[in-house]
């Protein structure tokens, strides 16, 4: 397309040069200029786009974008535009560049600690029972309907538009989104016109990229005050847990409508009831807009309730209907490594899930632990984990701490060390067991494999499993090696899975 079509409806003009030149690709990298791209120069944290000027001129650039514009190559005759937020930019031009999916489909962004990825999938059941197919970009992949593809959390703005673009060709009217608090540090949604922004909780997590749980709010905050507050939509959604402090904390736009969600008691808008919990599944009491009903979900956990919550208002805020979203979340059959059973012939109980954090560790094995002294008299349960490398050191003791206080014997092992040393990690978490029973009831396995391996033979059919952190994962990071792993896989061999 020709530069003027792309940049009308926008505030972008060329500075210099004709906008009467060819676009035939958009980057912010210069090794994916082309001959005819447009090139946006980005100050970002550890590069700067504006030192990678002369490589995207000399590969064909176009047209520019930039901030500083003392640092366009002077032998550059093509078109200059100079802004004073290039990632602003990059955002709104990608959507143009796709011709604005987002605008075409009713767009969901889900963020908090833990739940993005349930809430997500569960959105998508509820939506397509009150007959609006959904796609899903998460953690776990991209997908819709049966296409799947490799997951990038929040990718970043040229990919995200490219595929709500590829999912809206495909037949989607509706995106339900995990928005990560890196992903809003980058601004990486807010090119996307949101319908409806959820709030699912705020525990301590990535504190290595923002440093206080402050600065970690303050990123997910950008959900609602940036994407949510700029979107082009007529009617916008807030739904936010207050469960959690962070939750009563958070700034809605005015235009906004705001729902609540939360435990009975709460004083929340829709309110759950957990009724009852065991290694088979739980029913909760959800009432909301002054409708009740009961909901029978094939998984564990309290915290799954809220969930359901959650995306039974996103259903709601698209026009459908309260008991048709409760029917749809009873035929949910759960999420990829999220308190997933290890299906096999016997009658070992096996769970794996992606919790990777202290608060993520409370909920999954409090829940685990009290569902197993309900139904197995003399059951045990042990706990194996690891703590990935590069990432916030202060909450390796802490995990360890959760991980025994509910747990009979633990396993550390490793999770994606990336460049540090799987030993100083151990070291670090072993120093969550501050008593010498404590230290007794933990062993290191640091080859994940032969830790799993050791779980499984260590206990009989009347225990519970619970292998942690990887979840729906099927690589281990060590190094700058991505090493085949999955711990489904591995614990379902030694076990014999049926097919």
């Amino acid at each position: 397309m020709k530069l003027r079509e792309l940049i009308a409806e926008t505030e972008l003009a060329a500075a210099r040069g004709s906008e009467e030149v060819e676009v035939i690709s958009i980057a912010n990298d210069s090794k994916q200029v082309v001959g005819g791209s447009l090139f946006i120069a980005i100050k970002g944290i550890a590069q700067d786009g504006h030192d990678f000027l002369p490589q995207a001129v000399a590969r064909g650039a176009s047209s520019l974008v930039v901030e500083d514009a003392s640092r366009v190559p002077a032998d550059f005759s093509g078109a200059v535009m100079v802004v004073a937020d290039g990632r602003a930019a990059l955002n709104r031009l990608a959507g143009r560049f796709f011709g604005d999916p987002g605008r075409k489909l009713f767009c969901v962004g889900v963020t908090g600690t833990d739940g993005k990825t349930t809430v997500t999938h569960m959105a998508e059941a509820v939506l397509a029972a009150v007959g609006i197919p959904t796609a899903v970009i998460g953690t776990v992949d991209h997908h819709f309907g049966a296409r799947r593809w490799p997951g990038d959390t929040t990718p970043p703005p040229l990919l995200m538009q490219a595929r709500l673009a590829e999912f809206l060709g495909l037949g989607a009217r509706a995106v339900a989104l995990e928005a990560t608090s890196q992903g809003l540090s980058q601004a990486r949604v807010n090119g996307v016109p949101f319908d409806v922004a959820v709030f699912t909780n705020l525990t301590r997590d990535h504190l290595d990229s923002h440093r206080t749980l402050d600065g970690y709010f303050e990123a997910k905050q950008r959900l609602f005050t940036e994407a949510l507050a700029t979107s082009p939509k007529r009617d916008r959604f807030a739904i936010i847990n207050i469960d959690t402090p962070f939750g009563s904390r958070l700034r809605v736009p005015s235009r906004a409508t705001k729902w609540t969600y939360g435990r009975v008691g709460s004083g929340a808008d829709l309110e759950v009831e957990t009724l009852g919990t065991s290694l088979a599944g739980s029913v909760f009491r959800l009432r909301a807009w002054g409708k009740e009903a009961e909901l029978r979900l094939p998984m564990l956990g309290a915290f799954n309730g809220e969930n359901a919550l959650a995306a039974i208002a996103v259903g709601v805020a698209a026009g459908g209907d309260f008991f048709a979203a409760v029917e749809a979340l009873g035929r949910f059959s759960g999420v990829p490594g999220r308190v997933q059973r290890v299906v096999h012939a016997g009658e070992k109980t096996v769970f794996i899930d992606y919790a990777h954090s202290p608060d993520a560790f409370e909920k999954v094995l409090g829940t685990v632990r009290a569902a197993l002294q309900r139904e197995r008299s003399g059951g045990r349960l042990l706990t194996l984990f690891g703590c990935g490398g590069d990432r916030d050191r202060g909450k390796r003791p802490l995990m360890l701490e959760s991980a025994l206080r509910h747990s009979d014997r633990v396993i550390i092992t490793t999770d994606n060390p990336r460049s540090e040393d799987p030993e100083a990690i151990a070291a670090e978490m072993l120093t969550g067991a501050t008593s010498a029973a404590d230290r007794a009831r933990v062993s290191v396995e640091l080859d994940r494999v032969r830790a799993i391996h050791q779980a499984l033979e260590a206990t009989t059919d009347a225990d519970v499993v619970m292998l942690l952190g990887k979840g729906h994962e099927d690589y281990q990071l060590v190094g700058n090696e991505r090493r085949a792993h999955s711990d489904y896989d591995v614990a379902a061999a030694k076990l014999a899975v049926r097919g």
